[in-house]
């Protein structure tokens, strides 16, 4: 199952979230890192970077596990992976590469991966089954998975109480 809603609602959003990514990293960075400190990811780790989007979390998986780890960023939108190319490029980081796919289907291989991880990516999928299913099958037997989502938008203070304000107006 592809997910085309959200390949054709990232396209739309990808030149605004590249613009943006600055003040979008300074709001979200921090339960990232959290996520990433829980999930023990060490030296030498093989790590996927799930809906990676413009790269801040990949270069920085790829500086836990170090040069003689590997890190692989996969992002429905292409225009999103751009600019993550250029980001690893620019802060020297050659452990990392990126792929344009769907974590529902692509095809990461069989007990691939030591971790995966994901900023507010999983939320996303038309089929989260599908999705969480894929992702483990890509990961070792004895992997982890770690990640932030956020809650729904009523359970979400954060999200509800300005999108009431701008409602309301």
């Amino acid at each position: 199952m592809v997910n085309t809603d959200q390949a054709e609602h990232w396209a739309s959003v990808a030149p605004t979230w590249v613009e943006i990514e600055e003040h979008l990293e300074r709001t979200a960075g921090d339960p990232g890192r959290t996520a990433m400190d829980r999930l023990d990811i060490r030296p030498g780790q093989r790590v996927l970077d799930l809906g990676c989007g413009t790269g801040p979390t990949t270069v920085e998986l790829a500086r836990r596990v170090g040069p003689e780890g590997s890190v692989l960023g996969i992002d429905i939108a292409a225009q999103m992976l751009t600019r993550a190319r250029q980001r690893a490029d620019d802060e020297a980081v050659p452990n990392v590469s990126f792929v344009h796919g769907d974590v529902q289907s692509h095809d990461f291989g069989a007990d691939a991966y030591d971790r995966a991880f994901s900023r507010f990516g999983v939320m996303f999928y038309a089929d989260p089954v599908a999705a969480f299913a894929n992702i483990r099958k890509g990961l070792e037997t004895d992997g982890a998975l770690g990640f932030v989502c956020w809650q729904n938008v009523i359970a979400n203070e954060w999200m509800l109480i300005p999108g009431m304000a701008v409602a309301s107006v």
